[in-house]
């Protein structure tokens, strides 16, 4: 009886033994497993932070581009106006030489022309100045001097022949 009693309480030892080491072994795969989850989301975190950030550099960089290419529109459409006007002029003013006899009147046509084929000049140079600035990333500007009175009278003139139909424009600056 008392050996049924020692086998029976061997084999209940025996058992609880068992259930123990299995519960241990159980507690420390959760714990593995609970500190693999926190590595994960630990580097889950660090990627959402790396990919948002990397997100906002794109989104500026992308910004900056649409800013450069608004800014190349709007320089076409200026080069664009500023061609135009003095080829108008040239062509008008050759029209108006073809069909002119008097040397005086042709004298001015051609101080026009002149201008504006000097115009036209000037602004390509500046352009290619422009786009060499641009290759060399150097911002350097030259300063030349110019005769404002000179210059605004040329301009004037320029238009004065394009606007014979009665415009009027005056004109005043001081000589000093």
């Amino acid at each position: 009886l008392i050996q049924n009693k020692l086998a029976e309480n061997k084999k209940e030892n025996q058992f609880i033994t068992n259930i123990l080491i299995l519960s241990l072994i159980l507690i420390a795969i959760l714990i593995i497993l609970a500190f693999l989850q926190a590595k994960h989301y630990k580097f889950k975190t660090k990627t959402t932070t790396e990919l948002n950030k990397k997100h906002q550099e794109l989104i500026t960089i992308n910004d900056e581009i649409i800013v450069a290419l608004n800014s190349n529109k709007e320089f076409l459409d200026t080069i664009t106006h500023e061609l135009r006007t003095p080829l108008s002029t040239i062509k008008s003013l050759t029209y108006l030489l073809k069909n002119e006899s008097s040397k005086n009147s042709i004298s001015e046509y051609s101080k026009t022309l002149s201008f504006s084929a000097n115009y036209l000049l000037n602004l390509l140079n500046n352009i290619n100045e422009f786009k060499d600035l641009e290759k060399s990333n150097q911002q350097k500007l030259l300063l030349e001097p110019k005769k404002l009175n000179e210059l605004l009278t040329n301009i004037v003139n320029a238009y004065t022949v394009k606007n014979e139909n009665n415009n009027i424009i005056y004109f005043n600056y001081d000589h000093a």
